[in-house]
């Protein structure tokens, strides 16, 4: 999945003010072995703040969501009320 698709999703679940992409890291990374051939593997991480309205705590349920969407990129959340900015 793209970014921007998982930003839509994330917007639409969450109905945060802002979400703020303040780190990415990309790397290709290489895999072979005996029991299998030479795979390529595109591996990004990003760090998003997300602004909420709410001052609850929704940052480990952004996680849960997110975790089982972007498998293979590291996305660590964190979540801010706005009313704390």
């Amino acid at each position: 999945m793209h970014f921007r698709e998982f930003n839509q999703r994330l917007a639409h679940k969450f109905e945060p003010f802002q979400i703020f992409r303040f780190s990415q890291n990309s790397y290709t990374q290489k895999s072979q072995d005996c029991f299998k051939d030479l795979q390529d593997y595109f591996i990004c991480n990003y760090c998003l703040l997300v602004v909420t309205e709410t001052v609850a705590r929704v940052d480990y349920e952004m996680q849960d969501f997110a975790t089982p969407i972007v498998s293979m990129e590291r996305l660590p959340l964190s979540a801010m009320a706005g009313n704390q900015l």
